[in-house]
């Protein structure tokens, strides 16, 4: 469900006539983007299948996460030895698999900025735990009750600068920024103007939904590759390292290094094959009849690339 602004500030239901106000209007509109949001999620099941990859990497490297875990904690009951790295590590894999399935299941939903929100605290918390396999130091203090502020995290952690600009950019969209307004809004042209969409709930968001969902692969990719560098020879040393046969001489580098390949070009090929979601929404929206329609793919993308690129508003 939408509310459309335009440039006289008057705001429509382009759902469908809103009910008059009152002390019923409130959870009848709920009801309503409740009803719309479990629709998008039913459409964005059919999205999802055809990039069948997304969920099977999803899944398989989610459970690794917990498998890096749980190695730790047979290490500790085959040894009996307390390592403050490892409690914080085993302590931090739960929040880091929780964050990505919520995340990945808001995704779904089409609801795009509350997901956005819960791939900050998982990359939040998987550099936090970077910050543990790199400085035990840090986990001990952490485990002590200290808290550790994000920016401190990141001056210490050897974070390659692609994965601080991607939380840096998490974090404008995160907060209520005036930036983060994208990531909930699209531009639609009417025969008065331009209008800006707003969603109630969940709105039908293919290629945005699918791009983030991989994002949360990734939050718990970059962990899983740091903890197997850090791991690999001591978890080997104690026959932990793998819980199955495994092709002779394979090291986890190989096996996440594929992984990593994979992903990247899953994502270039989703990213490169799939319209826009604008395009879409305009479409729908727009008061424009069919002739004019045919102008839109070309308006619409200016329109986007406008909106992106545009000044900030103090």
């Amino acid at each position: 469900m939408f509310g459309l602004s335009v440039e006289s500030n008057e705001v429509v239901d382009t759902h469908q006539n809103p009910k008059p106000e009152g002390r019923l209007s409130n959870p009848s509109l709920w009801v309503q983007a409740m009803e719309e949001t479990n629709g998008v999620a039913r459409r964005l099941n059919d999205d999802f299948a055809k990039w069948p990859e997304v969920h099977v990497l999803t899944e398989h490297i989610s459970g690794l996460t917990y498998w890096a875990a749980q190695r730790l904690i047979d290490r500790k009951r085959l040894t009996n030895e307390y390592r403050p790295r490892d409690e914080a590590i085993v302590l931090s894999c739960p929040r880091i698999f929780s964050d990505c399935f919520a995340g990945y299941q808001l995704a779904r939903r089409g609801m795009l900025l509350q997901a956005v929100v819960l791939l900050r605290s998982a990359f939040e918390t998987t550099t936090q735990t970077i910050l543990f396999i790199e400085s035990p130091e840090h986990a001990e203090s952490w485990l002590n009750g200290r808290q550790i502020p994000p920016r401190e995290v990141r001056a210490v952690t050897n974070m390659p600068q692609r994965d601080r600009d991607l939380y840096r950019k998490l974090s404008n969209l995160s907060h209520p920024n005036y930036e983060a307004v994208s990531q909930y809004t699209a531009p639609v042209p009417m025969t008065y103007g331009v209008g800006i969409a707003s969603p109630y709930g969940g709105w039908y968001s293919p290629k945005e939904s699918i791009q983030i969902a991989i994002q949360f692969i990734w939050a718990e990719l970059i962990f899983l590759e740091q903890f197997y560098e850090a791991y690999e020879q001591d978890l080997a040393a104690h026959d932990l390292l793998w819980r199955t046969d495994h092709p002779e001489g394979e090291t986890w580098s190989q096996v996440l290094g594929a992984l990593r390949d994979q992903l990247s070009k899953l994502s270039a090929r989703h990213d490169e094959v799939t319209p826009s979601d604008f395009l879409g929404l305009a479409l729908a929206l727009t008061d424009y009849p069919d002739a004019e329609k045919e102008k839109f793919p070309s308006i619409v993308a200016e329109l986007d690339s406008k909106a992106q690129n545009q000044p900030k508003k103090q």
